[in-house]
C-alpha cells in the first residue's frame, strides 16, 4: 500500500483564495489518514498518517508587496499566538499558511468579512498580477501565430493553425482564471453579508478541468494532424513551443520567489520582475521564429 496520495486537478495555484474548500478538503483527508506533504500548481501530495479528527485554518500573510517577505518577528509572533490557541503549523506554500488543531480549538478567524478582504489584498499583490501576465503572454503568442495563419502577408504560414489554437486555448484558461476569481469575490462578499461564508469553487474547478482537458486534446490533435500532413518537423516545433511557454511561466514564478527571499525594495523588485517578464515574452517569440525558419529550410 502506497504511503503517498495525490489529488490531481485540484488547482491549488488557481484557486488558492478559496480557503473554505481547502480547509474542508484537508479536514476530510485527515479523517481518512492523510496529511499534507507538498503542494504544486495542479496537485496536492499527501503522506499517510493516523486518521485524526482535525480541523484546519488557512491564513494569508500580509506584506507591502508580493516581493517582500513577512518579517521574521511577525511570523514568530503569529505562530506563537496560534500555538497558544492549540493550532500548529501544517504547511506553507506561497503566501498561504495552513494551521491544524483539534476540533474543540477556538477558531483563528471569526470575522469572515475581514478575512475575505485580507485575502483580496493578498490576491491583488500576487494572484491578479500573475494571472494578467500569463494572459498577456498567451495573447502575444496567439496573435503572433494568428497573424501568420490568417494574415495576408508574405510570411503567411498555413502550418501554424495548431500553435495558434493552443495559444488561444491558453488565453481562455488564463482569462477564465482571472474572471473566476473576480466572480468568486463578488459572490462571497454577498454571501458573507447575508451571514454565510465564502462560496465554493467546485463549479469553477469543474469548468477549469474541461478547459485543461480541451487544451491537452488540442495539443494531442496537433501532434496527430501534423504527423499525418507535415512530417515530424512541425511536431518538433509544437513540442518546443509548449516547453518554451511552460519554462517561461515557471521561471517567472521562481524569479518572483527569488526576489521575495532577497528582501529588496518593492520598487526595485517590481522593475526587475517586469523587465524579466517582458524579456521572456520577447525571447519565446524570437526562439519560435528562429526554430520555424530552421525547419522551413
Amino acid at each position: 500500500m502506497s504511503d503517498a496520495k495525490y489529488q490531481f486537478l485540484k488547482f491549488p495555484a488557481l484557486t488558492i483564495y478559496d480557503y473554505k474548500s481547502i480547509e474542508d478538503n484537508l479536514t476530510a483527508m485527515a479523517a481518512k489518514g492523510w496529511r499534507t506533504e507538498s503542494v504544486g500548481a495542479f496537485l496536492w501530495k499527501f503522506k499517510r498518517s493516523e486518521p485524526a479528527n482535525k480541523k484546519f485554518s488557512v491564513l494569508f500573510t500580509s506584506s507591502a508587496s508580493e516581493f517582500e517577505p513577512v518579517s521574521t518577528e511577525r511570523q514568530e509572533l503569529l505562530e506563537k499566538l496560534c500555538s497558544k490557541g492549540g493550532w500548529e503549523k501544517e504547511y506553507e506554500w506561497k503566501q498561504m499558511q495552513i494551521f491544524c488543531a483539534d476540533q474543540e480549538a477556538m477558531t483563528l478567524e471569526t470575522d469572515e468579512a475581514i478575512r475575505l478582504e485580507n485575502i483580496h489584498r493578498n490576491m491583488k499583490k500576487t494572484f491578479i498580477p500573475n494571472s494578467i501576465k500569463v494572459l498577456l503572454l498567451m495573447l502575444v503568442l496567439a496573435f503572433s501565430n494568428g497573424m501568420k495563419y490568417f494574415g495576408y502577408f508574405p510570411y503567411r504560414d498555413k502550418k501554424t493553425i495548431w500553435a495558434f489554437l493552443i495559444a488561444l486555448h491558453g488565453t481562455f484558461i488564463a482569462g477564465f482564471t482571472l474572471l473566476g476569481y473576480l466572480f468568486w469575490l463578488k459572490a462571497s462578499r454577498k454571501k458573507i453579508s447575508e451571514g454565510g461564508t465564502c462560496v465554493s469553487t467546485a463549479w469553477y474547478r469543474g469548468v477549469l478541468i474541461v478547459l485543461v482537458i480541451g487544451f491537452i486534446a488540442t495539443f494531442i490533435g496537433s501532434c496527430i494532424d501534423t504527423k499525418i500532413q507535415n512530417g515530424k518537423g512541425l511536431i518538433f516545433y509544437i513540442i518546443i513551443y509548449m516547453i518554451a511557454v511552460l519554462a517561461a511561466v515557471s521561471f517567472i514564478n521562481s524569479f518572483s520567489q527569488f526576489l521575495k527571499k532577497k528582501g529588496w525594495s518593492s520598487g526595485t523588485s517590481t522593475v526587475l520582475y517586469s523587465m524579466i517578464t517582458i524579456m521572456l515574452i520577447i525571447s519565446v517569440a524570437v526562439i519560435m521564429h528562429v526554430i520555424e525558419a530552421i525547419l522551413q529550410k
